[in-house]
């Protein structure tokens, strides 16, 4: 057990809370390991000698408790990617867990310049998916949508900055009770709306791969099959276009015969990701046929990519 918070107590003075990210981090990770180190009565003196309030000490911690569960090289590449206040830090690492923080940087949708409203609608999202689907892919993904009201705001009527958030705040409750959803004027255009949409999907569709092409399994493979495929790492057998993604993976071991029995759904995973972050029409088009193709003839695999859409909420 620690003796002293002397040093701890230095770390907080050189990494204020209002610097860069890499310093919120160090500070919350220094408060993370001096909470568990330090008995009960240094602990209160070293908290007493920071110069904020106990409410974001304990936020804080629960940004050092997440962030300590990734390796210190990991860590230090997300300080390139997360925001550096701390009120958004907290509200991705409470929320989000560290496979899933991966996943939102891989996918770009958070970034150092997230606004803290935007992580609060991206961490609803991931958290209740069924909450924010549209009707992007005619019933495939959610159900058809009918716009029933608008409201406007006269001219004469001030609404800005807290009373306009109160206001969206309360309109969204009782959207929320009659499970109507609440959409911003800006973002009723059917091309923002689905490229919002797909954002959600890629995200989710790589947590789904990500689950099937561990880092733990790419580590298994030869050296001499890695250099084959030109693939350094397990994010660029995830990355990878599909031939190369399918010919790795035939290569490591199943043959073709086997693919789909043991690779038949990371397959389907890739294919819904490539389909989300193609910016072609045409490619998004070949995708969603090749996805028909595979599942109306394998109806195992039919079943798990149904069964799938439906506990994530995209499907009723």
């Amino acid at each position: 057990m620690l003796k002293s918070f002397a040093a701890p107590v230095k770390i907080a003075k050189e990494n204020p809370l209002s610097g860069t990210t890499k310093q919120v981090i160090t500070l919350s990770i220094s408060i993370a390991e001096s909470s568990k180190s330090m008995d009960k009565s240094i602990l209160n003196l070293y908290k007493e000698e920071l110069p904020f309030h106990p409410k974001v000490f304990s936020k804080l911690k629960v940004i050092g408790d997440t962030l300590l569960r990734v390796s210190d090289d990991e860590r230090m590449d997300m300080m390139n990617y997360l925001p550096s206040a701390y009120n958004s830090l907290y509200l991705i690492c409470s929320k989000l867990s560290p496979d899933e923080i991966r996943t939102a940087i891989k996918s770009r949708c958070i970034t150092k310049s997230i606004s803290y409203r935007q992580v609060d609608k991206y961490v609803k999202q991931v958290r209740f998916p069924h909450k924010f689907t549209t009707d992007g892919d005619k019933g495939r993904w959610s159900i058809k949508q009918e716009h029933i009201w608008s409201i406007y705001r006269r001219d004469e009527v001030l609404l800005e900055g807290e009373a306009l958030e109160r206001c969206e705040e309360a309109i969204r409750k009782i959207c929320m009770e009659y499970q109507l959803d609440l959409r911003k004027a800006k973002e009723d255009s059917l091309s923002t709306i689905r490229g919002e949409e797909r954002v959600i999907k890629a995200a989710f569709w790589r947590k789904r791969l990500e689950e099937f092409i561990t880092a733990k399994w790419y580590a298994e493979q030869s050296a001499e099959l890695k250099k084959q495929f030109n693939l350094k790492n397990v994010d660029e057998v995830i990355d990878a276009p599909l031939r190369t993604f399918t010919g790795f993976l035939v290569k490591a071991g199943c043959g073709k015969d086997k693919f789909y029995e043991i690779w038949g759904k990371a397959y389907i995973a890739k294919v819904h990701l490539l389909e989300e972050t193609t910016d072609n029409a045409a490619n998004r088009y070949n995708y969603r046929r090749r996805l028909e193709e595979k599942l109306s003839s394998k109806r195992e695999l039919a079943i798990w990519n149904n069964l799938v859409l439906r506990d994530a909420g995209f499907v009723f």
